[in-house]
Formats: C-alpha cells, sequence, structure tokens
C-alpha cells in the first residue's frame, strides 16, 4: 500500500469452502484483526467459529 492510498476491505469467498478442514495451499493474508491467515480457507474457518465478519485489508503478513 502506499501512503495516503484507502484501504480497500475485501470480504473472503467463504461459499467455496464447505467442507471442513482448509487445503495446504499458502496463500497468507492479513485480516482487519490484524491476524495472519495462511490461506483463505483458515480466516473462513475463523469467521465461521467467532461468527464476526473479519474482512481481508491486505495480502501477505500484518
Amino acid at each position: 500500500l502506499e501512503f495516503g492510498q484507502p484501504l480497500e476491505y475485501r470480504t473472503p469467498n467463504c461459499d467455496q469452502y464447505k467442507l471442513p478442514g482448509c487445503p495446504r495451499d499458502f496463500s497468507p493474508g492479513c485480516g482487519k484483526d490484524m491476524s495472519a491467515y495462511p490461506n483463505q480457507c483458515t480466516l473462513c474457518m475463523k469467521i465461521r467459529e467467532d461468527g464476526h465478519d473479519i474482512k481481508i485489508i491486505q495480502n501477505g503478513p500484518c
């Protein structure tokens, strides 16, 4: 992100992760809760467990 650029929060596409468990692909992202997630699936599992709507604030680590 460049300085002064507005942040665009993205909603993860959790509909594609129906089964329990996540693939082992490593595509890290940073959630609005300032936690790093190994991939979008693990973020979706966290959303389902906690019931919070966590957006993706950036690709890569926080």
